[in-house]
């Protein structure tokens, strides 16, 4: 009996042999090559890249099989980034992960009702033009346009957003519940900085309020993306509360957590226009409602000014100081007064060419050496509206009006069809807030910046576009009951 009948010998069998060595010593190699690479990858990036990478997978996953996590992981994730180009790898790779999940489905990614086609795809076609004519045309340089144009990219979101809501991926509720949370996260970290001093958000400052630094210290600002998140949702649980909707002690606590987090930020116009956003609910409630809501307005008010003068008189003082210190603004070494004289600057330059600008990434001032610390100074505005004029022309501005427009128009008209069936409170909170979001961005670029953009996209994506009814008077009219 020949036992070595059933194994190769001869050529074949060193052949195999050699093929499972050298197949054996490249996984050897792969592994240890993988292994070494993960080893110094903490030496070599920031904890936060590696953090990053390590996440990216679970991001990934996450979003393809339960969107509306997913894209409150993105939203936390997008706040915590260390650097904004990882912010736009993050949003392209987001965006893409759910346009071919909505090809799955059978669904168009960048489906809009037929009242949001022409004003969207208008701006995005003028966005594409200018972007193009400022490089190809006015020989801006790629950084400049690149900084300036990179949260144009965050308008996709209105489109894929309102499609992943008809595809059934995600619901107008989760969307709402979203803005919530994420408001609350926000708050959160707002506050932290505040304490700490540390700067955990990349895309901020947590400063030392001008003009109350001291021996012992001074009055800690915090400057965070997506504070009007926070303003409309303090907008929303107001008038939850005024309408029955939610009970005040279960509100009261978020409440006092996002008030305090627009306290920290010290932001006069963030104050004043949220303020007018109730002013405006008031408005759109119906009578009882919004005498309700006005008596707790005043109530609150009067409940926190006593308790702040009784613990923490230094907190009703810091707010009241900042406030009135507006009376020292108009000079020309002032913020109003800065801001005025780069308001003039790029009204002249809109004036001299009205159709395109100075198109993206362009500069529409000369250098000021008394500014030099702000090296933006020469294509930065505080104006949004004015952003958008200077960068896309008039007609992206006139476009863009068009678009904010159409969205508070529906906004109106769902809280008028929600307020006939006894609800509505978040619709009447978001018609409320877009005119004051519109007053905000003429000091305060929200607009201009990816977290305005998405506040605008996830808004849009949280109403009913099934019907789109004109409505008339949306300011004066009263929904009886």
């Amino acid at each position: 009996m020949n036992f070595g009948s059933d194994y190769p010998t001869g050529p074949t069998s060193n052949f195999a042999g050699v093929s499972r060595l050298i197949r054996n010593l490249l996984i050897g190699s792969f592994a240890l090559a993988l292994f070494f690479v993960v080893g110094l990858l903490p030496i070599v990036l920031p904890w936060q890249f590696v953090v990053a990478l390590c996440g990216a997978p679970i991001f990934a996953i996450t979003l393809w099989l339960n969107p509306t996590v997913g894209f409150g992981f993105y939203l936390i994730a997008l706040m915590l980034s260390p650097d904004f180009k990882l912010s736009d790898l993050m949003t392209v790779s987001a965006m893409g992960i759910l346009a071919i999940r909505l090809f799955a489905d059978r669904h168009l990614p960048l489906k809009l009702p037929p009242v949001l086609f022409r004003p969207f795809w208008l701006l995005i076609a003028v966005i594409v033009l200018s972007t193009l004519g400022a490089v190809l045309v006015f020989h801006n340089q790629v950084p400049f346009v690149y900084r300036d144009g990179r949260a144009f990219v965050y308008w996709l979101w209105l489109p894929l957003l309102l499609a992943m809501k008809s595809s059934g991926r995600i619901s107008a509720p989760q969307v709402r519940t979203i803005v919530v949370m994420f408001a609350a996260a926000i708050a959160l970290l707002a506050l932290f900085q505040g304490a700490s001093g540390i700067q955990v958000v990349a895309e901020g400052r947590v400063v030392v309020l001008e003009g109350t630094a001291t021996p012992f210290g001074g009055i800690t600002r915090v400057q965070i993306p997506g504070l009007v998140f926070v303003a409309l949702t303090v907008v929303f649980l107001m008038i939850e509360v005024a309408t029955e909707k939610i009970r005040w002690w279960l509100a009261g606590p978020l409440l006092l957590l996002l008030i305090a987090a627009l306290y920290v930020n010290f932001g006069r116009a963030l104050w004043a226009w949220t303020a007018l956003a109730l002013v405006f609910g008031t408005f759109l409630l119906p009578a009882r409602r919004a005498l309700r809501l006005s008596g707790l307005l005043a109530v609150g008010l009067a409940i926190l000014v006593v308790a702040l003068t009784v613990a923490k008189p230094a907190v009703l003082q810091n707010v009241v100081d900042r406030i009135v210190s507006v009376q020292s603004e108009g000079g020309r070494g002032s913020s109003f007064g800065w801001r005025r004289w780069e308001n003039q600057d790029a009204i002249a330059r809109i004036a001299a060419s009205p159709l395109y600008g100075v198109g993206v990434g362009g500069e529409y001032r000369r250098w000021i050496s008394e500014i030099r610390i702000f090296e933006d100074h020469t294509r930065y505005v505080h104006n949004a509206f004015l952003f958008y004029g200077l960068k896309l022309g008039l007609p992206g501005l006139f476009v863009l009006l068009w678009l904010l427009w159409t969205i508070w128009r529906q906004a109106l008209n769902c809280r008028r069809k929600s307020s006939e069936k006894g609800l509505g409170a978040y619709e009447t909170a978001v018609a409320a807030f877009i005119p004051a979001f519109v007053g905000l961005n003429m000091t305060q670029p929200e607009i201009a910046g990816p977290f305005g953009v998405l506040l605008v996209s996830i808004i849009a994506a949280s109403l009913d576009w099934e019907q789109s009814d004109p409505v008339k008077n949306p300011l004066l009219s009263r929904v009886a009951g």
